[in-house]
């Protein structure tokens, strides 16, 4: 049968039939799952049909090469090396023996360059007859020297009492009770010490047995040719250190603490599991392997009794009605159990929360726009935050923060608009104002909320006008001389308040044409406008969080924003087919905030906007921020101390302009990038991170 063979660099050899079609690449539900930086999520596929074997690229960022050409589509040949990035996988058309035997002269060679650990039963037997001297140099490059192979130890380590589940199951437990899955990491057993083995080195070509030699009484010894020393001017590779089964499993024991360490539950299982996935065959049974799945078993008994915790804890929320605590605990389960038994009874949770909060989130609402009526905006905010904290994470939070947001920049904007016509009218400047239904004229004396007090007549007259009953030219007739009428974000706000909801549109996409107003304006784009291809995400509602797909890390809405809980980083993706397809980035405007959480040295926070040929890369860490294209074109690095901003990018033509907090911080050209599509992708390492209105729209 065909089989794929992988050497990974520093890791052991995989070896895959080829009895179905493979799919390949660095998303972890590919049949062959990459732990390679230059693979693409989905990099490519090796199908087998009617006796031919065919590798295809699926538009990776970095390619795929066969024999050191690049290719698209290609049908393969015994022996054929098929590379990703530092990945090397060779093509073996069949097991008979003279095709195997070939092949492992080739692994040899391949599998010095890239450090890998070769079990016993793919190193190469004497080579017979049977392969050719041909066979035999074309395998390995011309200079190279004789491959040295590194087997697997093969002394047991310790399985007792000393395993660290035993330690952790308690802390987790603990931890879970409290709330906050915390595990310390405990430093793995130390092996019992052994006497030094020295390493097994074969050779790709015949080893030559040199005859004894009869060792005569002579105290001259025989002359001999002296041995010529190597060139003084050639330099010799310095051995890259080889990794053991030894290291393997004490990197992933590190992997799976930090992990649990952060409450990500499945990265703490998929640690292990993908150390038991690269195990070489022959070595099934090894005690390190044993006591890996011992490990791996035992982990999963912590992440489920976890899991139950988090449960009771949402049910216990529910019954004192603090659902914002639900909301959370149920997606943290749908995220570390997204289709098993955890995630179904987390969003039957969550649908049941918002049954029991629709009739408070209707009264609410309807307190509120009563007194919106009656001119009360106070009274109105009251009425909203009074219920805010109960509909935390249920399906009407969205609605009841909008209104609290556009009765927060209504009210702060007729009191700016009430202290400059105080101070117009302190130099004996008059505003004037006109109500047209009344047929009367006068001069604006006072705003009060939506109260304008208006004086006329030779008598000096007061009397209050409602702004529900001014048309939108008569308040723009009075807010053009306090230079208020193009302060569109905050006008966008009131129109909606007035419910004025065209006028609160056509102010709303003046202000996302203005730098200076996008922050707010970003946020009123997706509450007040039917913006062509228009996403927003404020995770105020739990469903939004349904939209992203976890890549690695647990992410969770919490506190009306998208979370990152693992302080050992994770990445996460829009999916295209909860928007309808790719994105595409002609016109696109992109906006997001984000927080960076428990940093440690070298962290840094993505964010990759296209595909995985091409996109628009921003970067920050604890010094500087960087914009790019995968080419590696770039603007100067912005020096940066922060830890959080908030982010706008712009593409119009080949051009993308970045802005922080509102601030413009450099363009970059990337020809061809408008005709693209794709998705937005955030990636932390070395910190956890929370996001927060991620805003994804095209500028019409």
């Amino acid at each position: 049968m065909p089989t794929l063979i992988v050497i990974g660099p520093n890791l052991a050899v995989r070896e895959y039939e080829l009895e179905r079609t493979h799919s390949i690449g660095r998303h972890v539900n590919n049949s062959i799952h990459l732990a390679e930086e230059k693979a693409s999520r989905m990099h490519c596929t090796v199908q087998y049909a009617r006796g031919q074997a065919t590798v295809e690229d699926l538009n990776s960022a970095n390619g795929v090469f066969v024999n050191g050409n690049r290719i698209t589509k290609h049908d393969l040949k015994h022996n054929d090396r098929i590379s990703i990035g530092a990945t090397t996988i060779i093509y073996c058309e069949n097991d008979s023996p003279e095709k195997l035997k070939q092949t492992k002269v080739l692994l040899t060679a391949v599998s010095s360059d890239v450090h890998a650990i070769i079990p016993d039963d793919f190193l190469p037997e004497t080579p017979t007859k049977n392969v050719s001297p041909a066979a035999v140099a074309a395998a390995i490059r011309p200079n190279t020297p004789p491959a040295k192979i590194v087997r697997p130890a093969r002394k047991s380590m310790p399985v007792g009492t000393e395993s660290t589940v035993s330690v952790v199951v308690l802390i987790g437990l603990v931890a879970t009770v409290a709330g906050i899955i915390i595990w310390q990491a405990q430093p793995a057993p130390t092996p019992a010490p052994t006497a030094p083995r020295t390493p097994t080195v074969a050779k790709a070509t015949a080893p030559q047995k040199e005859p004894e030699r009869v060792v005569i009484a002579d105290p001259v010894p025989p002359k001999r040719d002296p041995v010529p020393e190597p060139p003084k001017s050639v330099e010799t590779k310095p051995e890259t250190p080889r990794v053991t089964l030894d290291d393997q499993l004490k990197s992933a024991l590190a992997a799976r603490d930090r992990a649990l360490g952060g409450g990500n539950l499945l990265g703490a299982k998929a640690a292990l599991q993908s150390f038991l996935a690269s195990v070489p065959a022959g070595l099934e049974n090894d005690d390190r392997v044993r006591r890996a799945r011992i490990e791996l078993d035992d982990t999963t008994k912590v992440a489920n009794a976890a899991l139950d915790l988090s449960l009771d804890q949402a049910r216990s929320a529910m019954i004192a009605r603090h659902f914002h605590l639900v909301a959370q605990r149920c997606t943290n389960l749908i995220s570390n159990d997204l289709n098993g038994p955890y995630g179904k009874k987390a969003r039957e949770m969550l649908e049941r929360i918002d049954e029991l909060t629709a009739q408070a989130a209707a009264t609410a609402k309807a307190k509120a726009l009563d007194a919106v009526a009656r001119g009360q905006l106070a009274q109105a905010r009251t009425a909203v935050e009074s219920v805010m904290g109960e509909l935390t994470g249920t399906r009407w939070a969205g609605d009841i923060d909008t209104l609290q947001f556009q009765l927060i920049v209504t009210m702060g904007f007729l009191e700016k608009v009430e202290s400059e016509r105080a101070k117009r009218a302190a130099t004996g400047e008059l505003i004037l104002m006109s109500y047209a239904a009344k047929k009367i004229d006068g001069s604006l004396q006072r705003v009060n909320g939506l109260q304008a007090q208006m004086r006329v007549g030779k008598g000096q007259i007061e009397m209050p006008v409602s702004l529900k009953n001014l048309d939108t030219k008569e308040i723009i007739s009075f807010l053009d001389p306090l230079e208020l009428s193009d302060h569109y974000a905050e006008l966008a706000c009131l129109w909606s308040v007035l419910g004025r909801q065209d006028d609160a549109r056509k102010a709303s996409q003046a202000a996302l044409k203005r730098p200076g107003d996008t922050p707010l304006a970003t946020t009123l784009a997706g509450l007040l406008t039917n913006s062509k291809n228009l996403h927003l995400y404020d995770f105020k509602n739990w469903r939004q969080q349904l939209d992203w797909e976890a890549l690695s890390g647990s992410w969770l809405s919490q506190d009306g924003k998208y979370v990152l809980e693992s302080a050992d980083g994770g990445e996460t993706a829009l999916k295209p087919t909860s928007i309808g397809g790719e994105f595409p980035l002609e016109t696109a405007r992109v906006s997001f905030e984000f927080e960076i959480r428990k940093p440690s040295a070298g962290w840094f926070f993505i964010c990759e906007l296209g595909s995985e040929k091409q996109a628009v890369v921003l970067s920050f860490n604890a010094t500087e921020v960087t914009l790019q294209d995968k080419s590696n074109a770039k603007i100067p690095a912005i020096k940066w101390t922060r830890d959080k901003a908030r982010v706008d990018l712009a593409i119009d033509s080949d051009t993308v302009a970045l802005s922080l907090d509102g601030k413009p911080a450099g363009t970059l050209s990337i020809p061809g990038i408008a005709k693209l599509k794709g998705t937005i992708t955030f990636r932390a390492r070395q910190c956890a991170c929370a996001l927060d209105n991620v805003v994804l729209r095209s500028q019409e």
